[in-house]
């Protein structure tokens, strides 16, 4: 099963994410984990940090190469019966490219690429505001973080794809400023839903 957690900055998605893989290990379930931007994306990384500027055009080509070069392993993976776990994956690209390159024309491109549809789709909704406030408290913004007024249209855009259920017929859509530990029951929930489907 391939599982994809989505949202926007600070909604908690680091915290859920580790919170399942912990579920997984204490009842011996094989997965394999991925974060995207992934350290290869040394471009990306230094658009973020501020160390170089890159076009919307070229940062949406850069995160797509980034996630493509693991489409394989993720397929052998599920393909063996393990769950694969994205931190993130080309939604983000849309949600947040989608913004500069436009969603249309953005999410023909991401149509078109052949990546593998995941089984369910997490998106866990926050007002851009208790989203950065969050981050704030943990480290220092970068350019995407501090950007509140960007970081509102980049929610719109998930909340068009979860409406639309862009590449994924279930898009669970969580109010992400609940309690960490409710959110993860309901997660696990929803997972058990679908096994037993």
């Amino acid at each position: 099963m391939l599982i994809v957690f989505e949202g926007i900055d600070g909604s908690g998605k680091e915290t859920q994410v580790n919170a399942l893989c912990e579920h997984f290990k204490s009842q011996r379930i094989q997965y394999i984990l991925k974060k995207y931007p992934t350290e290869k994306a040394k471009d990306v990384k230094s658009h973020l940090l501020g160390e170089k500027e890159l076009s919307g055009e070229d940062l949406f080509v850069h995160f797509l190469k980034d996630i493509r070069t693991d489409q394989f392993e993720i397929q052998d993976a599920v393909s063996k019966g393990k769950f694969a776990i994205l931190d993130r994956y080309v939604f983000s690209t849309l949600a947040y490219q989608g913004v500069p390159v436009g969603y249309e024309r953005g999410k023909s491109a991401i149509s078109q690429m052949g990546f593998l549809n995941p089984d369910l789709v997490l998106l866990l909704d926050i007002d851009p505001k208790i989203g950065m406030a969050r981050k704030a408290g943990m480290k220092t913004l970068d350019k995407f973080e501090r950007d509140l007024e960007f970081l509102a249209k980049v929610r719109e855009n998930y909340l068009r794809m979860q409406k639309e259920r862009f590449l994924c017929d279930d898009w669970l859509r969580i109010d992400a400023s609940g309690a960490a530990k409710d959110i993860s029951l309901q997660i696990q929930k929803e997972i058990t839903r679908l096994l037993l489907r």
